[in-house]
């Protein structure tokens, strides 16, 4: 339901209410930021003996730490826009020399890996909440003492997940095998970011020059919300139908082929996902919608307002899905879903993926069949118009096919736009207009544009150098037509088209596109190009690049934003996709990779693998030979692993076995049960046990009475009344624990005789 809906998101959904956030982060972003050095003491503290969200505060103080040692000032704070307060993460890099990944990275990701533990007991566990959390904290202290004193944070992450954090869980009522364990915290650590708050995030960076240095302001403020009336509808029944209904829901395609797993955790974040908060790109598994999306823009110093920025675009991750069920129907409505958030007349989509490449055709060709259905589902009074271009980027891009048709439509509509202003201008008014310096940077950007594709030479990523001039043509096509508004929508606004360059998490080469075309935007208005063209090679060009990348603000964005927590930078795989001449730049991390897979160790049993060692052995010797010693030294590296683990084994080892609670009253009688009954998702836990306990109690023999209190018992229970009775007070618990229903307070015990 709207009112359930915060002004917060609600300002995430409309270009409108962006523009005010962006105007506020303006001016926030003047303040200067103290210099802090008490970030490890603090994320300790916090550890230790810290609140409810205390994996997030010190998620958030190692953000800080790893800013403050590369030379960056950065707090997270408040700003309030239409009453309403708004997170931002505000980093100060002007006096920043160099960057060092450190172990911080590696620190975020095992804590969000302790958050889906919480997650994943919370839904399938009936111990004790607070005996569990104590147990977490516990290990989550050994982690971060030992993390930022080791020299391979990457295998003292791997060596607490796999003798720390998983055997913890299998000492739980879970019953699931490690390898289950590890499939269950890769699907939920994602779902994590929905407990996050939504924010946005500016950098500053100080570019130096040989007449004098400037600064620039980088903002990304998110695109939330929005959905389709058919998207909504389908949110809100996930939401609203109860457990034992579920078989309502069978019309929802794509959420009809999930596990059942996956159903409980979307039923348990619909909320988070109808009040607008950012869907993770990771989930495009589960979820439909966009992903990961913001609108950025760029300022100079000398920016004499909001609408005074020098480049202006938004980005998502892949509109397409990868779910079960209804994959055209779902990345339809995502287009559509872009084209409410941006305001758009023209959407173009603009694929950074790989069509010869298999893992990525799929999703190219879900892209064009949903443009067709998003395109024909309109209402005969919409115009919208969508065009389509495919550059892939990475190495395999020199055996694909460059699609340039909807890029070069969209130059063609900013030529339209100049046409235009020359009919309806007499010819001082045109003159005048022609002087304006954004005027001539379009006209520029466009000629760079047809220039480009008679270049030979592909090394330095011709496919990602059309996307950033794509980019950059869009984003003064906007600003000059709502400046001087020269062609007018059906509405009578000024036109508008949004350009969406998208790869299938929108961090790794929708990153670099959107590093490029902000560089190009930046030296452009310092004076980068001639009458030919865009200077690719100038020292200014240059030094704009690698300040842009040293900074960071694409490659902290990429792990944090709407991306996983802690996989920070672009993954190695990527690396082909960076020009030649910005190889040496700081964008590859090996955080990246784990953005999607388990940081696993693996030990192979040669008699587990007796099937492949079969038909390995009918290739010969040699192969058979080698494959044998690729199993020993795999055996050999984790045993090396387990030695040095033994904190966390000896801590694991040192835990009981802990037993479900199977009686109420000694429930009851636990000295923390109020704190037990004021943790999120206490209430449930309380009704499933009493539920455990009523049900054990019916199915055991009647015994022979052996006292007067004995046959007081009610002995002719029926078991199908209780059974109802226990689902209707597991939902009424539910609903309290999502905040529908006041909080329950048990009745204290009646004093007898």
């Amino acid at each position: 339901m709207l009112g359930e809906r915060k002004d917060e998101f609600i300002l995430y959904e409309t270009p409108e209410g962006r523009e005010k956030i962006f105007a506020a982060i303006l001016k926030e972003g003047k303040e200067e930021i103290p210099k802090r050095s008490d970030h490890e003491h603090n994320i300790k503290e916090m550890l230790s003996t810290g609140s409810q969200d205390y994996l997030l505060q010190a998620i958030r103080e190692l953000q800080l730490l790893q800013d403050r040692r590369n030379g960056i000032k950065s707090r997270y704070t408040e700003i309030e826009v239409n009453g309403v307060k708004h997170e931002i993460l505000i980093r100060d890099a002007k006096e920043q020399k160099t960057y060092e990944p450190g172990y911080e990275n590696w620190a975020i990701m095992g804590l969000n890996y302790f958050n889906a533990a919480r997650k994943l007991l919370e839904s399938n566990s009936l111990l004790n909440k607070l005996d569990i959390e104590n147990k977490i904290r516990g290990l989550a202290n050994i982690f971060f003492e030992k993390i930022k004193n080791c020299t391979n944070p990457e295998a003292e992450l791997k060596r607490m997940l796999n003798f720390g954090l998983v055997p913890l869980l299998q000492k739980t009522d879970l019953n699931l095998s490690p390898e289950e364990i590890k499939k269950r915290l890769g699907e939920i650590r994602d779902f994590c970011n929905f407990d996050y708050p939504t924010h946005s995030v500016a950098t500053i960076t100080s570019i130096p020059d040989e007449k004098k240095s400037f600064n620039v302001l980088q903002i990304d403020v998110p695109m939330c919300g929005g959905f389709t009336p058919t998207q909504r509808v389908q949110l809100e029944r996930i939401r609203n139908t109860d457990l034992r209904e579920e078989q309502k829901l069978d019309g929802i395609d794509w959420y009809k082929g999930l596990p059942p797993r996956i159903k409980k955790l979307v039923r348990m974040h619909a909320k988070d996902i109808l009040a607008g908060k950012t869907i993770p790109t990771q989930l495009r598994t589960f979820l439909p919608g966009i992903r990961n999306a913001a609108q950025e823009r760029i300022y100079l110093d000398e920016s004499k307002g909001v609408d005074d920025y020098i480049h202006d675009c938004c980005h998502t991750g892949t509109l397409a899905h990868e779910l079960k069920e209804g994959n055209v129907d779902a990345t339809a409505r995502s287009i559509l879903q872009l084209q409410k958030l941006t305001g758009a007349d023209v959407v173009h989509l603009q694929s950074l993926l790989s069509p010869v490449n298999p893992s990525d055709d799929f999703l190219d060709d879900q892209v064009l069949k949903g443009m067709q259905v998003a395109a024909q589902s309109q209402s005969q009074e919409s115009k919208t118009k969508f065009y389509y271009s495919s550059t892939p980027v990475n190495a395999i891009r020199t055996f694909s096919e460059r699609i340039l048709e909807g890029a070069e439509l969209v130059c063609l509509e900013a030529r339209e736009l100049l046409n235009t202003a020359r009919r309806h201008y007499n010819d001082d008014q045109f003159r005048l207009l022609l002087k304006d310096k954004e005027v001539q940077l379009l006209q520029m950007f466009i000629q760079t544009f047809y220039a480009l594709s008679r270049i030979a030479m592909d090394n330095e990523n011709k496919s990602l150098q059309y996307s950033a001039l794509t980019n950059c043509i869009v984003s003064l096509y906007n600003k000059l037509n709502k400046k001087y508004e020269i062609i007018l929508n059906e509405d009578n606004e000024p036109k508008i088209i949004t350009n969406d360059p998208s790869c299938r998490s929108g961090k790794d080469r929708g990153g670099m596109a959107r590093y490029l075309a902000s560089c190009y935007a930046i030296a452009a208005h310092k004076g980068a190009y001639d009458r030919t063209g865009l200077k690719f090679n100038l020292p200014l060009n240059k030094l704009v690049q690698e300040r842009m990348a040293l900074s960071g603000h694409v490659r902290f964005q990429a792990g944090s934003f709407g991306g996983t927590y802690g996989a920070q930078g672009i993954k190695s795989d990527t690396k082909s996709a960076i020009p030649e001449s910005m190889k040496k730049l700081p964008f590859v991390e090996k955080t990246a990779k784990y953005n999607k897979k388990f940081p696993d160790l693996v030990g192979t049993k040669w008699y587990k693998n007796l099937k492949a060692w079969a038909w390995l052995s009918g290739l010969g010797i040699p192969v058979t030979a080698y494959y044998i010693y690729t199993i020993y030294k795999e055996n050999q590296k984790y045993n090396n692993q387990k030695a040095l683990a033994k904190d966390y084994i000896g801590f694991v080892a040192r835990i009981p076995t802990p037993q479900p609670l199977t009686d109420e009253s000694s429930f009851r009688a636990q000295p923390d049960q109020p704190q037990l009954l004021s943790q999120p998702g206490s209430s449930t836990l309380f009704a499933r046990s009493i539920a455990e306990t009523r049900r054990s109690s019916l199915t055991k023999p009647l015994l022979e009475p052996s006292s007067e209190s004995d046959h007081l018992s009610d002995t002719n229970t029926d078991p199908t009344k209780e059974s109802l009775i226990d689902d209707v007070n597991i939902q009424l618990a539910r609903l309290r624990d999502e905040g529908e229903l006041p909080e329950y307070t048990p009745p204290s015990p009646k004093k007898t005789s």
